[in-house]
């Protein structure tokens, strides 16, 4: 599950709440520090002091909500208080964002009196660190301008880490390859891993809690260290797979899935070498684009290594679609010491229909030999015929 973070659309509206009474500051949309909107600028004059002084206390200006999940409401109330004489008044000015501040134009508060200014954050999708501000005008000569911001982080509900596809490069085709990695949360108390998924008898995947000084390393309130392996066994070339963990949230009965994904590469003692197009690494051949009525082959070496058998030979193979002709032929002339060469062709005969097959869809062949050494081949073809 891997994770590039988006710029964060919310909406953020701020509530004056007085004796009973409310009057809104709406700020839509916020997105970062933007230009001043005219009306703000329009409405940035200082206020005129008339009589005794007002005295203007706020104990926080501002809130840090912390880490938030995407898609979670928060609030947070700003307590203003006047402690002067005179009567303070709060003009609406700008804020970090192009908006609109709605019907709250100007306030009086009385010697004595204090507003609630209450904050609701939406939060819509990813931030690392987000910071919204909006600005107040007020008429105490001390703080002429008051600025109310919030900051935080938005999160997933779950961090799989490592971020993306876990890479397992070489794998051992004798002996296990082993993975591991965490799923954790910042925004969760507590979740409970229950199992998993994944459709590959060869994958077994292990759970153990993490400790409170490891929690502390990634800033996560609770998480999971995954110890996973993979037996040998599976086909030569590409190795992927789709792994879900399935978790339980405090005493929730539905499960949420936390997927990540495994890939590596079986080489065994096979070495195949083929013309522009040819991804070894990935078993995967390009055809291209060609016409169906000429159709289309390519030859691949193949060289085996530590052969005391029979010569290489097919057993059986399927395709999908089914219009490949295939042949392996042993090249008697090649010398090499502990090796032996091979030709696979690989043939779209003429006439074959038209068919498009994308690198997210590829046709593929599986070719099963009859040496334990290659067991099993599993190419992929990506090729659009027309």
């Amino acid at each position: 599950m891997t994770h590039t973070l988006s710029k964060l659309h919310s909406f953020l509206f701020l509530s004056v709440l007085a004796l009973g009474s409310a009057t809104v500051l709406g700020i839509a949309g916020c997105g970062g520090d933007l230009p001043v909107s005219e009306e703000a600028e329009q409405k940035s004059e200082e206020l005129e002091i008339v009589g005794d002084p007002p005295k203007l206390i706020i104990e926080e200006s501002e809130h840090n909500f912390g880490s938030m999940e995407v898609g979670q409401t928060l609030e947070h109330e700003f307590v203003i208080r006047n402690e002067g004489e005179g009567v303070l008044k709060l003009k609406k000015d700008r804020s970090t964002c192009k908006c609109t501040m709605a019907e709250f134009e100007e306030v009086d508060v009385e010697p004595g009196d204090s507003y609630k200014v209450k904050l609701s954050w939406i939060a819509k999708a990813l931030d690392p660190a987000f910071s919204q501000a909006a600005y107040i005008k007020t008429n105490d000569p001390d703080n002429k301008e008051i600025e109310l911001r919030v900051v935080g982080r938005v999160d997933e509900t779950f961090d799989v880490s490592p971020t993306g596809v876990w890479a397992l490069g070489s794998m051992d085709r004798e002996g296990e390859t082993k993975f591991s990695g965490t799923i954790s949360s910042r925004v969760l108390e507590d979740f409970e891993v229950t199992g998993h998924k994944v459709d590959n008898e060869f994958v077994e995947v292990n759970y153990e809690k993490m400790s409170d000084e490891e929690l502390a390393e990634t800033g996560a309130k609770i998480g999971y260290k995954i110890n996973g392996s993979v037996k040998p066994g599976s086909p030569l070339g590409r190795f992927h797979e789709y792994v879900e963990v399935n978790v339980k949230i405090g005493g929730e009965e539905e499960e949420k899935v936390a997927p990540f994904e495994i890939e590596g590469y079986y080489a065994g003692p096979m070495q195949i070498v083929g013309p522009a197009g040819w991804v070894a690494s990935d078993m995967l051949l390009m055809l291209g684009r060609f016409s169906a009525d000429k159709g289309k082959e390519v030859t691949l070496s193949i060289f085996l290594r530590d052969n005391e058998g029979e010569p290489l030979q097919i057993e059986s193979l399927e395709a999908d679609p089914d219009i490949f002709e295939i042949s392996l032929v042993q090249d008697k002339n090649f010398e090499g010491k502990n090796r032996e060469r091979y030709e696979l062709t690989i043939a779209v005969p003429p006439g074959s229909p038209s068919v498009v097959h994308e690198k997210y869809d590829p046709a593929t062949i599986s070719i099963k030999t009859n040496s334990p050494l290659v067991n099993e081949m599993f190419i992929r073809v990506v090729m659009v015929t027309y």
